[in-house]
C-alpha cells in the first residue's frame, strides 16, 4: 500500500517538472511580493504619529518579513551555489 502511494506520489509531481522552466519568474513575483512588504512596513512605521501610533507595524512583521527575505534570497542562490556543492558532498 504505501509502495503504491509513493508510485503515485511520484507521477503526480513528475507532472510538475514544467515549473522548473518558470522558476526565475517565481523567484521575480516573490522578491517582489517581499519588496513591497518592506516597502509598506518602513512606510507604516514613518507615518505612524498621534492617534495613528498603535498602528505601527510589531517586531512580528519584521521577523515574517526577514524570514521571507531569507527564503528569497535562498531560493535565488540555490540553484547556482548551493545545490552543486550539496552534489558533490552527496557523491
Amino acid at each position: 500500500m504505501a509502495l503504491a502511494g509513493l508510485g503515485a506520489s511520484g507521477a503526480a509531481f513528475s507532472g510538475l517538472e514544467f515549473l522548473a522552466a518558470w522558476r526565475i519568474y517565481f523567484i521575480a513575483g516573490a522578491a517582489l511580493a517581499v519588496t513591497l512588504g518592506w516597502a509598506m512596513f518602513f512606510r507604516q512605521s514613518s507615518i505612524a504619529c498621534g492617534p495613528c501610533a498603535d498602528m505601527m507595524p510589531t517586531r512580528k512583521v519584521a521577523t515574517l518579513l526577514s524570514i521571507g527575505t531569507a527564503f528569497v534570497a535562498l531560493s535565488f542562490v540555490w540553484d547556482p551555489l548551493i545545490e552543486p556543492m550539496l552534489l558533490r558532498f552527496v557523491r
